[in-house]
């Protein structure tokens, strides 16, 4: 590499670090113009490593501070060079690539277009990162693709297994709350619930309720509503024992928790099926009790 080439990337570099801070604050990005937006999706493929991460670092900036910037940044042919972002061993190029995706992911246009590019394979191999910062974008960006229908067998055979484990396993309630939105969003789909069953989520769902609280309990107790409005899901939840959990849902703090489980055990009721699941809960319920005392109340003189 000669030695103008060398100045020529240093220069790209300083100019891109520049950008880079300017475009952090929401007052500079809605008074920049910038000429080349062709020139900066070109960068993306640089072979320097840093101006790559610069160029998907200015991107990113511009494309959550203004939304306007989304269907440009797609229409240049932006998509293809940030998934080989994410792709890359280079955990400083997976968090910039992945943090504008939180951005395009909000566009259904964008959306499909990722989906055609293999991407939802590859935001969900960055589940399982080391790093908390990609592992954050990448379940965003799959709660998002979750809200497309289109996309639900996908992400159930790529996301399903790995999201669950988020929730179970990860300490972060931001994480724990999108990787319930991604499965609530699917879940809203009757085209996926069946799907719910076969991948054994019903009962994983059911359990975790009992250790979740805030965002991700009412995610999960939405999704078991979900999963309730299909004849052949009712009894299902009953067999898993979704019974018990939902009434204990019924006391909660939370009325949206509390609605939900109201509107699950309303749809479980509609099915002679789940009469008999009833019935020996009731039971169930009535021989714990009988094990209790209850101490005689002294009469009034």
């Amino acid at each position: 590499m000669s030695r103008t080439e060398d100045d020529e990337i240093e220069v790209c570099r300083s100019v891109l670090h520049a950008l880079y801070f300017l475009t952090t604050i929401e007052e500079n990005v809605q008074n920049l113009v910038l000429h080349d937006w062709r020139r900066m999706v070109e960068l993306l493929k640089a072979r320097d490593a840093y101006v790559q991460q610069c160029a998907a670092a200015v991107l990113a900036n511009l494309v959550a501070l203004d939304r306007e910037h989304l269907i440009r940044v797609g229409s240049l042919g932006a998509v293809k060079p940030l998934l080989k972002l994410l792709g890359s061993p280079d955990v400083n190029l997976q968090f910039e690539g992945s943090r504008i995706f939180m951005a395009l992911t909000l566009h259904s246009k964008l959306r499909q277009q990722i989906a055609d590019a293999h991407g939802i394979e590859l935001l969900a191999s960055l589940l399982a990162s080391g790093n908390r910062g990609v592992q954050k974008h990448a379940v965003w960006s799959l709660a998002n693709m979750a809200a497309d229908v289109v996309h639900g067998d996908s992400l159930i055979s790529s996301c399903l297994h790995p999201l669950i484990t988020l929730i179970g396993h990860n300490t972060e309630p931001e994480v724990q709350a999108e990787a319930s939105r991604a499965l609530m969003n699917l879940a809203s789909h009757p085209e996926n619930r069946e799907n719910f069953v076969i991948k054994g989520a019903v009962g994983w769902i059911l359990s975790a309720m009992r250790f979740v609280s805030g965002d991700v309990l009412t995610y999960l107790a939405q999704i078991l509503e979900f999963l309730a409005r299909e004849d052949d899901q009712k009894y299902n939840i009953a067999l898993e024992g979704g019974l018990r959990p939902l009434l204990m849902l019924l006391g909660s703090e939370d009325q949206i928790v509390q609605d939900h489980a109201k509107r699950t055990l309303a749809c479980m009721s509609s099915t002679s099926k789940c009469h008999g699941e009833c019935h020996n809960l009731i039971k169930s319920l009535q021989l714990s009790l009988s094990g209790f005392e209850v101490a005689e109340q002294p009469r009034p003189h």
